[in-house]
């Protein structure tokens, strides 16, 4: 299981060794709360903080009037979502695994869609400076 400095580490060896990293994670025990807790919500909390803090403070700096208060609920809002689309997806994905010749498995799909959002979370660090948002789609 992943211990909580872990985080940094593994997101790295996701993006530069990938192919290594995922054998490391198929061998992990399928721990839903450690892999939301641990992994999932620090990265989309980061995630909504550059947001926030590109579109109500920074952002100003470029040209982009934000108001505080909508930066924040719209930072909360995509926080939200982006846990709650990391179990939707990874319900589909356990739904059709088997339509591809794979093995319904909640935890291996919950593990396969948590891990594959890393680039996406490491990507919108760049929301911070908002000229350079659109590097993180």
């Amino acid at each position: 299981m992943m211990e909580r400095m872990e985080l940094i580490p593994r997101a790295k060896a996701i993006i530069l060794s990938p192919a290594t990293e995922w054998r490391a994670i198929a061998a992990e025990p399928n721990d839903a709360q450690a892999l939301y807790l641990r992994y999932a919500v620090p990265l989309a909390a980061a995630s909504a903080l550059a947001a926030f803090i590109g579109l109500a403070l920074i952002g100003r700096i470029f040209g982009y009037p934000g108001a505080i208060g909508s930066a924040f609920f719209s930072a909360i809002v995509g926080f939200f979502f982006s846990l709650i689309g990391i179990f939707i997806v990874a319900k589909l994905a356990a739904f059709l695994a088997p339509k591809f010749g794979g093995v319904a498995d909640d935890g291996a799909a919950l593990k396969l869609v948590v891990y594959s959002n890393t680039a996406g979370w490491l990507a919108s660090q760049f929301l911070i400076i908002p000229p350079l948002g659109f590097l993180a789609i």
